[in-house]
């Protein structure tokens, strides 16, 4: 009954992340569309401010759930 409920935890772990991911993609997607769209032609503009700074977030995510998914395996 444990590891059912550890790997149900990884499953978990791991769904969040891929959503972030997910999330991520679309979001700047669509923010690099409207900022071809409005004519931002330099890269140094605001979409790469954001895209800069939610990429940081996401290595951080991903470092987190790789360590937190290595500890949990151990487990298991």
């Amino acid at each position: 009954m444990e590891t059912r409920r550890q790997i149900w935890k990884l499953v978990k772990l791991f769904t969040k992340f891929e959503n972030h991911f997910l999330l991520f993609i679309a979001v700047n997607l669509i923010l690099w569309i409207i900022a071809l769209i409005s004519g931002v032609k330099d890269l140094n503009s605001w979409p790469m401010y954001i895209t800069l700074s939610w990429l940081a977030v996401l290595v951080i995510h991903c470092l987190v759930t790789y360590f937190k998914f290595q500890k949990n395996q151990e487990k298991i």
